[in-house]
């Protein structure tokens, strides 16, 4: 009988956890933001410049560089517990145990992900555009992602093994449901078991709130807006 109370107490417990760890990765880019001339950080880092690390890896992705100068280090923050995998936010495929994040930057407003502009990325975003944005206090910046990899720490891999630490808004994606249809890059609603699923997301603002639709396309929800398509054009208006 004392069950399903210890399981509500655990996951209670891990959706706690993981609200933490967002509002620690929502304070980082707000650093970021304001150590770099206002530019916020995208899925890789402006110019997608590739630095060297002491583990000898070269990477230009969020995780690296926050870990690089000093705004989130690698470690349990990386880790949303409800998954039952560890994580410490290495993008590496090399087996190692640090490999992978259960969170995604939201790269279609933030930028540096695959599409338009120099490099084949698209550009980074100004803070001031955010500012100014009718959508700009509430639009997600870190969420529960759906999948991040095929390393055995990795919950939900893909058919490419890509590491899902950013979201490209640019099909028809819906909300993720574990033991739900896969769709790639998308919000995993992981918590809340049946009855309330969703996934966590810290905002632009820094709050940190929950996501729960999985019957609309998420690039039709005023979550994750604006957007802009992977032609740096904007499908909805800052």
């Amino acid at each position: 009988m004392l069950l399903p109370a210890l399981k509500k107490a655990r996951d209670s417990a891990h959706d706690t956890s993981c609200k933490s760890n967002l509002k620690q990765l929502g304070t980082g880019f707000q650093f970021y933001k304001s150590d770099n001339l206002d530019w916020c950080m995208g899925a890789h880092n402006p110019g997608a410049q590739w630095y060297q690390f002491s583990d000898g890896y070269y990477s230009s992705s969020w995780m690296y560089m926050f870990n690089y100068f000093g705004y989130v280090k690698f470690g349990k923050v990386y880790t949303c517990g409800v998954t039952g995998k560890t994580v410490q936010g290495k993008a590496d495929s090399r087996g190692d145990a640090g490999y992978g994040t259960h969170y995604a930057i939201n790269g279609s407003t933030f930028g540096g992900v695959d599409g338009g502009g120099a490099n084949g990325y698209l550009p980074p975003l100004k803070g001031s555009t955010m500012d100014k944005s009718k959508y700009g206090k509430s639009v997600c910046v870190f969420v529960d992602c759906g999948i991040y990899g095929s390393h055995a720490n990795a919950f939900i891999p893909d058919a490419n093994n890509a590491p899902g630490y950013y979201l490209a808004l640019w099909n028809n994606q819906k909300g993720q449901l574990t033991g739900g249809p896969v769709y790639k890059f998308s919000p995993h609603l992981r918590h809340g078991g049946g009855g309330s699923p969703h996934a966590n997301f810290v905002t632009y603002s820094g709050n940190v709130t929950r996501f729960s639709n999985y019957s609309q396309s998420v690039r039709f929800t005023d979550e994750f807006k604006p957007q802009r398509s992977n032609n740096n054009t904007w499908t909805s208006a800052p």
